[in-house]
């Protein structure tokens, strides 16, 4: 198993009794340019989880609230 945090989503990776190789996903409310990976710790709890990737996500230059990114990708599309 593999936990990444691409910034705007907290994965785990793992594979089912088959052997395929699964990716479950949680969105985030932040966004930042991908490929973006950075491991989390389940042990950890919500908030320190949240405190964590929010921190990250802010040094990154990229970094804009999703809700930002969707009004700007939209203004884009429409122009």
């Amino acid at each position: 198993n593999r936990y990444a945090c691409h910034g705007n989503a907290w994965s785990i990776y793992f594979s089912d009794p088959e052997g395929n190789y699964l990716e479950l996903y949680v969105h985030t409310p932040w966004y930042v340019p991908q490929p973006y990976g950075d491991d989390f710790d389940l042990d950890e709890s919500n908030d320190e989880i949240m405190r964590r990737t929010e921190a990250l996500c802010r040094k990154d230059s990229g970094f804009m609230m999703e809700t930002d990114r969707k009004v700007k990708a939209r203004e884009t599309m429409l122009n």
